[in-house]
C-alpha cells in the first residue's frame, strides 16, 4: 500500500495541484489514485499535515472530508482562511451526510462546493476543474486590483497592506525593516520637452529598475505620479543604501532614446528604518520619516550637487 502524506502523481508543473484530506486511508488512496489521472495530487490523513501542505505547497484546490477525528474539514477551512497567503484556495467538502443544514453551514464557512459520498469520478473532476477556473479568475482580478496599470508593479493599496504586515512582523520579531522612498527627477521637464509619452517611459524605467534591484522578499510599488516605495523586510539601513546604489547604477545605464537624443533618467531616494525609533512607529510615521529623508536628499542635491554616498544623499546622474 502506498504511504499517505505524499505526492500521488508525477511531478508535472503544468498540472494543477489538488490536496486530498481524509483520515480513511483506503478512501484517501482511492480518490488520490483516480484524481492523479488529471491533477498533481497531494495526500494528507489528518488536518495538521494538511495545513502544513497548504502552507508549503499552496495547492490550487483542497478536497477535504468533513468529519475526521480531533479536527475536520471545517476546522481546516477556518485555519486556512485566516492566513492571507492561503485564504483564496477553494475548498470542496466531501461527506456521507446529505443534510441541507450541514451544506448551508459549510457554504457559510466559505466552502466552494459540497460533494456527497459516494462520489462519482467524472462529477468530482468537473467540480474540481470548475473550482480551479473560478480561483484563477479571482486571482487575476485580485492582481489587477493590486497592480499599477502603467508600470506593472504594486500599487498604493497593495503597498500599504504589505507594509502593515511587514511592520507587525518586524516589531514582533525585533527584526530590521527599511522603507525606501523614490522620486523621479525632472519628470515635468521631460513631459514639457519630449511629451508625456516619454514621461511615461521614464516612470516605467524607474519601476523596472526598482524591480530588478530589489530582493525577492522586498515589495516595490508606485504610490502615484513619479513617487515610488520599496519595502525591505529584514534590511538594515546599510542594506537599503546598497539597494539605492544598485538602482543608481542601473539608472545611469538606462537612458531613454528619443530620436537621436539620449535622455538620462534619474531619481532621488529617502530611507527610514524601523530600528531607529525603538520599534515604536506606525505605518504612517515610518513612511513620513522616509518622505522627510527623501526631501532632505533632494534639497541637498539642489544646493551642492553632492556626489558621495551617505545616509541621506546618494550620487545620481542629473537630468539637467
Amino acid at each position: 500500500m502506498r504511504a499517505v502524506d505524499e505526492t500521488f502523481s508525477a511531478d508535472d508543473a503544468s498540472l494543477s495541484t489538488v490536496l486530498v484530506v481524509d483520515d480513511d486511508v483506503t478512501q484517501l488512496e482511492l480518490m488520490g489514485s483516480f484524481l492523479a489521472r488529471h491533477f498533481r495530487v497531494l495526500l494528507a490523513s489528518d488536518v495538521v499535515r494538511a495545513h502544513q501542505l497548504v502552507v508549503t505547497s499552496h495547492p490550487d484546490v483542497v478536497v477535504s472530508d468533513l468529519y475526521m477525528p480531533n479536527a475536520g474539514g471545517m476546522e481546516l477551512l477556518r485555519d486556512v482562511a485566516l492566513q492571507e497567503e492561503t485564504a483564496q484556495i477553494p475548498f470542496l467538502m466531501i461527506s456521507g451526510c446529505d443534510e441541507t443544514e450541514l451544506k448551508v453551514r459549510a457554504f457559510q464557512q466559505g466552502a466552494f462546493d459540497y460533494i456527497t459520498k459516494p462520489w462519482e469520478g467524472g462529477e468530482l473532476v468537473a467540480r474540481i476543474q470548475n473550482a480551479i477556473r473560478r480561483s484563477k479568475l479571482l486571482q487575476q482580478e485580485r492582481l489587477l486590483r493590486e497592480t499599477d496599470d502603467l508600470t506593472g508593479i504594486s500599487n498604493r493599496h497593495s503597498l500599504r497592506i504589505f507594509l502593515a504586515k511587514a511592520l507587525r512582523e518586524s516589531v514582533g520579531q525585533k527584526r530590521p525593516l527599511s522603507v525606501v522612498m523614490t522620486d523621479q527627477d525632472g519628470l515635468k521637464y521631460i513631459n514639457d520637452t519630449y511629451g508625456h509619452g516619454v514621461g511615461d517611459k521614464a516612470i516605467v524605467t524607474i519601476a523596472r529598475v526598482l524591480k530588478n534591484c530589489k530582493r525577492l522578499s522586498d515589495c516595490a510599488g508606485r504610490l502615484g505620479g513619479d513617487e515610488f516605495m520599496t519595502i525591505m523586510p529584514g534590511s538594515t539601513r546599510e542594506g537599503a543604501i546598497k539597494f539605492v546604489a544598485r538602482c543608481q547604477e542601473e539608472l545611469s545605464n538606462s537612458p531613454l532614446q528619443v530620436g537621436e537624443i539620449l535622455v538620462q533618467v534619474s531619481a532621488s531616494f529617502g530611507i527610514a528604518n524601523v530600528e531607529e525609533k525603538s520599534w515604536e512607529e506606525s505605518v504612517e510615521e515610518l513612511t513620513q520619516r522616509a518622505d522627510e529623508s527623501l526631501y532632505r536628499h533632494k534639497r541637498a542635491r539642489k544646493k551642492s550637487q553632492l556626489r558621495t554616498i551617505s545616509q541621506e544623499a546618494f550620487p545620481v546622474t542629473s537630468l539637467r
